[in-house]
């Protein structure tokens, strides 16, 4: 397959990569996944929108899995899917966001007379050199036909003579006489090699003549001691005896156990009602050409409007693994694997960040100001997990998956 067709999708340590990017006016590529094991053959759903809208299936296979054109033409980026089930683990999801980018258009505008005539200079030059080369080529051709009918003879010449060479250029043959090499001196010595293989055994011998008795060994040491036997039967009882002086004391008896758990007591008086809490609340709601974000806390309602496309948000993409970001309001940071992030959002509008934890956890920094709803604690993040982060008007959400 053509690699100018094939995209890559490399899947590291989360589910969630980011592609080389498209051009809107590119079709017929495909989509190579790479990073986890798959089937010969499987499913990708395809989309321009991450979270809503219509997807269509494709099935890939060791080539690769084909974009479906419509998503490219549309100018926005193309969000692939892929559902995968392995062996031994469940249903997982993997996601590919494909950024599609705009060339600039051509222009219908004729060259200049002068501008023509430097392209038809150039044209006039690329045909003259064409036609040289292949005259080489010719050439080369011929030679290499006359090599081709050679041939060699060789013949042994004795120890010390001076070896030699002819051509007849009438026949084609050159002649070789090569002499006989002198004997060279003795080696050394090679060292003692391994041990060989143990032998097949040998067939058993005769019985050997009866030999004379051996001297009386020295005397044992002692057994040991044999089981006790058997209890004789019991004797008859004897006579009472008279009775003994009262004895002393004894010691005080260990503490008995705990007795049984007594009857539950009476029921003690109703507390008065607590104020009425409130637990922030996000919900997504989709308008036209775009999506609404809208956080409800105890201050009351905050929305935004989140456009799609070009329109929508601006998404920037951060290199190196110690970044510091003053972000700007209606933009996204993509960052890869960090170290460290230093994250300060816009002082109004919306912003996000997304970043993956790896092996050691990331250090995130953020003001202190920021509300976050959901129980997100930004100095506790995981190894080995990606992260989302939205801020808006200070109030924050963030998501993560692994």
């Amino acid at each position: 397959m053509d690699t100018a067709k094939i995209i890559k999708g490399v899947v590291n340590s989360g589910r969630y990569t980011v592609t080389a990017p498209i051009v809107k006016e590119d079709y017929g590529l495909y989509l190579q996944i790479e990073g986890v094991e798959l089937p010969s053959t499987y499913e990708v759903d395809f989309s321009n929108s991450e979270h809503n809208g219509t997807s269509v299936t494709m099935i890939g296979n060791a080539d690769g899995v084909l974009i479906p054109s419509q998503f490219i033409k549309s100018g926005k980026d193309v969000f692939a899917f892929l559902y995968h089930v392995g062996e031994d683990y469940g249903r997982t999801v993997y996601k590919f966001r494909i950024p599609n980018k705009l060339r600039p258009d051509r222009t219908d505008e004729e060259p200049t007379p002068e501008e023509q005539s430097v392209i038809d200079q150039t044209i006039s030059a690329l045909n003259d050199a064409v036609e040289e080369a292949q005259g080489y080529a010719q050439t080369a051709s011929d030679k290499a036909d006359s090599i081709h009918d050679m041939t060699a003879t060789a013949q042994t010449l004795p120890e010390g003579s001076e070896a030699t060479a002819s051509y007849d250029a009438e026949t084609g043959v050159m002649s070789f006489g090569i002499p006989v090499g002198a004997t060279g001196a003795q080696g050394e010595k090679g060292d003692k090699g391994d041990k060989g293989d143990t032998g097949a055994q040998g067939v058993k011998g005769d019985k050997g003549d009866k030999g004379d008795t051996g001297a009386t060994g020295a005397k044992g040491d002692k057994g040991d001691k044999g089981d006790t036997g058997a209890q004789g039967i019991q004797g008859e009882q004897g006579i009472q005896g008279i009775q003994g002086e009262k004895g002393d004391k004894g010691d005080k008896g260990d503490k008995g156990d705990t007795g049984a758990t007594g009857a539950q007591g009476i029921q003690g008086a109703k507390g008065d009602t607590g104020a009425d809490g409130i637990s922030p609340t996000v919900t997504i709601t989709p308008i036209t050409d775009g999506h609404r974000i809208t956080i409800i806390d105890k201050d009351g309602e905050h929305s935004a409007d989140v456009m799609d496309g070009h329109n929508g948000m601006v998404t920037e993409y951060i290199t190196g693994t110690t970044p510091t970001i003053t972000a700007q309001a209606d933009t996204r940071y993509v960052c890869g694997e960090v170290a460290t992030l230093d994250f300060t959002p816009s002082a109004s509008g919306i912003c996000d960040a997304v970043f993956t934890s790896g092996a050691t956890a990331t250090v995130l920094t953020v003001p202190n100001t920021i509300k976050w709803t959901n129980g997100f604690d930004p100095t506790s993040l995981d190894a080995n997990t990606t992260y989302e982060i939205n801020v808006m008007d200070g109030l924050g959400v963030a998501c993560a998956w692994t």
